[in-house]
């Protein structure tokens, strides 16, 4: 179905779009700008060469930060995705009838929702913390290759623990870091997310079902938006604390 799909948006089947490549004529397609996170850091290892206290920067070095670049320019179109799919969502939840409520020792009827809708926020979600635990090994990889090129050893033993006593030394909580890494593996190694939301306030919060579990009263077996939320502005918080040490690195 997925390859039928495909080729009916290309218009064209396989064979025709693997010519030798003696005939092969390409597209490339410009950037025009996005998150210049790494930018800062770019400048204060530049100078540092042009100083001569550490060497020229390595291409290694410079494709890592092109990746980091790319993948740092896919959160803002998946979160914006999933803003728009929950209001939608609340739209739909504010129009449901007494008789689709779930309580304690009260089941209700499930409410019928468009199917795109659902499965476009489930796999948005999917895709958001797959983005944020890539990004993070990313960094990972990123502060290590910093620490070499400027011969400074890394405060702890691993970047990971380096980066977690960095942010816990200027007074920021790591608990995000733990909420990423137990939500990303958990959907990507155990179970697929289910869809439902808790109404028991005004404030209405979507939630993720590890299970496909009916009486939510009695099993906590979700994580909500509101938590997802706070792995995203905890990993906002890091990227600032971790730009700021990288270029003191370089100072």
């Amino acid at each position: 179905m997925l390859s039928v799909t495909l080729h009916r948006v290309l218009h064209v089947g396989v064979h025709e779009l693997t010519p030798d490549s003696a005939n092969m004529r390409w597209l490339h397609f410009a950037e025009q700008g996005g998150d210049p996170w790494v930018l800062p850091i770019w400048r204060a290892v530049n100078e540092a060469a042009a100083a001569g206290r550490v060497a020229p920067r390595p291409r290694a070095l410079s494709e890592l930060g092109v990746h980091i670049s790319t993948r740092l320019n896919f959160l803002p179109r998946i979160v914006q995705r999933i803003s728009a799919e929950t209001e939608a969502l609340i739209r739909v939840a504010k129009e449901r009838r007494q008789y689709h409520e779930f309580a304690p020792g009260n089941p209700g009827r499930a409410l019928i929702v468009d199917n795109d809708l659902k499965y476009r926020l489930l796999v948005d979600v999917d895709a958001l913390l797959f983005e944020l635990n890539s990004l993070y090994e990313l960094w990972m990889e990123w502060f290590r290759s910093l620490h070499r090129h400027a011969l400074v050893p890394m405060p702890c033993r691993t970047a990971n623990d380096s980066i977690r006593h960095i942010l816990a030394t200027e007074g920021h909580s790591t608990d995000w870091l733990d909420h990423l890494n137990d939500d990303r593996n958990y959907f990507t190694h155990r179970a697929a997310p289910y869809l439902a939301m808790d109404i028991s306030t005004a404030r209405y919060d979507v939630l993720f079902l590890k299970s496909n579990v009916i009486d939510l009263s009695t099993s906590k077996s979700f994580v909500r938006l509101s938590e997802i939320n706070g792995i995203v502005q905890g990993f906002h918080v890091g990227k600032g604390v971790i730009q700021s040490h990288l270029v003191r690195l370089f100072s």
